[in-house]
């Protein structure tokens, strides 16, 4: 699988250590003895405070990292939940940090959450098909092929192939209504027979996703494998 983009990492560890961060921050502004600093911090009279500080954010970074559309819902609001008890802290210990510090803190959360609301960012979380380090990289075959029913069989040109699917040439309407599918195919000494289902039609070809088992998967492999070291670079280049 492709690598996550950078900024998606970095910001998901910046919320795992931010915990860390916090502490060191304290601290720094309080100029408090650390004993007496970490017991006041670590005051059980104050759960909801170490939930909010020391589980709800690094919970935050690694909904950052899932990048789905729930996780970026999840994030958001668990964000707006650390802005609010940030608020509350400083209301119910106002000599525990400054003014300007809780404006500090307060302002960086929202340029981070402001980040994420940006079109260019949250589209990634909201369309699948723009997670393209998710989408596994699709060669090109030029292998002649059946796609083959119970009483149908039609020859196709396997035009390129992922572990997940293929682009098949010619379409064929009957193709779409004969279940189960199956695409056969030789490629040296050995043959394919990989289960299928249609998942569009354009331009006159057909665009399939394989139905794997164990098997299947682990022959879908090989033979990219094998047109890997035939020479077969991915058809479009990772972003």
């Amino acid at each position: 699988m492709t690598q996550k983009p950078w900024p998606i990492i970095l910001l998901a560890l910046l919320h795992f250590i931010a915990p860390l961060f916090n502490l060191l921050l304290g601290i720094l502004f309080t100029g408090a003895p650390l004993d007496e600093y970490f017991i006041g911090v670590f005051n059980m009279n104050r759960w909801h405070e170490l939930l909010v500080h020391f589980a709800l954010i690094p919970f935050a970074g690694w909904a950052i990292l899932m990048t789905r559309k729930w996780s970026y819902y999840v994030f958001i609001l668990s964000m707006i939940i650390v802005i609010y008890f940030n608020y509350l802290s400083y209301q119910s210990h106002p000599t525990s940090f400054s003014l300007p510090v809780l404006f500090f803190i307060i302002a960086l959360n929202i340029i981070v959450v402001s980040y994420f609301l940006a079109p260019s960012v949250s589209r990634v979380y909201l369309d699948s098909g723009l997670r393209w380090w998710e989408q596994k990289p699709r060669y090109p075959s030029g292998d002649l092929a059946i796609v083959t029913a119970d009483d149908f069989k039609h020859k196709v040109t396997i035009v390129d192939i992922s572990e997940s699917g293929a682009k098949l040439d010619p379409y064929n309407s009957k193709v779409e209504n004969d279940t189960p599918l199956t695409l056969e195919f030789s490629h040296g000494s050995k043959k394919y027979s990989l289960p299928f289902e249609v998942v569009h039609t354009y331009q006159d070809k057909i665009g399939v996703k394989f139905l794997h088992d164990k098997e299947s998967k682990k022959a879908t492999r090989q033979y990219i494998t094998d047109l890997i070291e035939a020479g077969a670079t991915p058809r479009t280049p990772v972003p």
